[in-house]
């Protein structure tokens, strides 16, 4: 009974290492926003947040917080440069896209045509920073060559990154819809993306 108890109460076990992923899940999605709050910034905590969930969700490293803000601070200067190239199109996109679905819940086919076609590219468009962050959080890149690598990944493994950016704007609409969601969609979303893209980084 002495040894149930122990293992039952061992704070390595199992079940509170799951709680324990849990609430990182959860403290690692605010930080994130938290980080995204200068908008310029989304990018520094994109690359941060992916580095941290592979590094300690997925590796079992210690220390995810304080790894999520070093990884910040390093990436700071270069992701805000990303984040400025990528910025303009996602705001057209978020600007945009709510006048569109006004019209078609109106009845209007062309706004409900141009709507689908507002979300395909958006998905498509997508491939291109949520890719490039994650390779700015594993690899030492300049913003140049970052770029270039970028787009050579999105075209040779297209529906790898495509199916991670349609996961990715249904968390964006999700957590948009119900604000609730946006206290854990952030790391889970950077979960699933460890395990699309680590197989492609491993190619190379």
């Amino acid at each position: 009974m002495s040894e149930f108890s122990n293992r039952l109460f061992d704070p390595n076990n199992d079940f509170f290492s799951f709680l324990g992923d849990l609430v990182d899940v959860v403290g690692l999605s605010i930080l994130w926003l938290f980080c995204c709050l200068p908008v310029v910034t989304i990018g520094p905590a994109c690359t941060a947040l992916y580095h941290t969930v592979f590094r300690g969700l997925r590796q079992r490293q210690n220390g995810r917080y304080l790894r999520f803000l070093e990884c910040f601070r390093e990436n700071l200067k270069q992701g805000v440069v990303v984040t400025l190239v990528c910025l303009p199109a996602g705001l057209v996109f978020y600007f945009g896209l709510p006048a569109l679905t006004a019209l078609a819940l109106k009845g209007d086919q062309m706004a409900e045509l141009l709507f689908w076609c507002w979300q395909t590219l958006a998905v498509l468009l997508g491939t291109l920073p949520l890719t490039a962050f994650p390779l700015l959080g594993r690899f030492q890149f300049a913003t140049r060559d970052l770029l270039r690598t970028t787009l050579q990944l999105c075209i040779r493994h297209f529906p790898s990154v495509f199916l991670l950016s349609l996961c990715a704007n249904a968390a964006v609409q999700l957590s948009f819809a119900w604000y609730a969601f946006a206290l854990f969609l952030p790391a889970l979303t950077a979960l699933l993306a460890t395990f699309l893209l680590e197989r492609i980084f491993s190619r190379y």
